[in-house]
């Protein structure tokens, strides 16, 4: 929109057969940027139109980007606070070793927390692990990102890791699909593409029944 301003802003008082023109009410774009005034004389020489710029007017192609940006943002926050609410519980897989003992790995989520165990056959705890779970957008990748971690043999017997663990993962219904330790190299452990398996609670049996 355009806006007209006094005259006498732009034009000295002496300027011979200077007009001011009528004000109008200042209008905003969707983003509540104020538009460019726009001043409207008579000159000796006849009708003139100047555009008086404001200080840090932004552009129409930036204050688009500019809500371009936020509107994504705020869609990548809402995408990846509907995963952490479809993490949400238990999930496990099973797979064999370098060594042929069949494990179960689980992972729990609990809000922003993530505990990562494996156990044996007979349900022994080989690793527990925990910390800070934080999804984030790498690309076009989903990616966890696990920080603040603290592992050892059981819940009770834990050390501080100085580490940060990220794996890019896909999630379909109770299907989760990991690629872990493809971010860095780690002694004793290899890159891996894991798929979990939701596990289901009583009451969430009963209910889908």
């Amino acid at each position: 929109m355009i806006r007209a301003v006094g005259a006498h802003n732009v034009f000295s008082d002496s300027n011979l057969g200077l007009r001011q023109a009528s004000p109008q009410a200042g209008m905003r774009d969707a983003c509540g940027v104020q538009s460019h005034p726009v001043v409207i004389g008579l000159t000796a020489r006849g009708w003139s139109t100047i555009i008086q710029a404001q200080p840090n007017q932004k552009n129409p192609m930036k204050r688009l980007f500019v809500c371009t940006s936020i509107a994504v943002l705020f869609l990548h926050r809402a995408a990846f606070a509907d995963d952490l609410d479809a993490l949400a519980g238990k999930w496990s897989m099973k797979r064999v070793n370098d060594s042929g003992q069949n494990l179960t790995q689980t992972i729990e989520v609990k809000k922003d927390k993530l505990i990562f165990e494996i156990l044996t056959s007979d349900q022994s705890v080989v690793l527990h692990a925990e910390g800070d779970v934080k999804l984030e957008k790498l690309g076009p990748f989903s990616t966890l990102r696990l920080s603040h971690i603290r592992a050892g043999s059981s819940s009770s017997n834990l050390d501080d890791v100085d580490d940060v663990y990220v794996s890019v993962y896909t999630l379909d219904e109770d299907s989760w699909t990991m690629a872990t330790n493809f971010d860095k190299q780690r002694d004793g452990q290899k890159p891996r593409l894991d798929v979990y398996r939701h596990v289901k609670t009583a009451t969430a049996s009963k209910e889908s029944k």
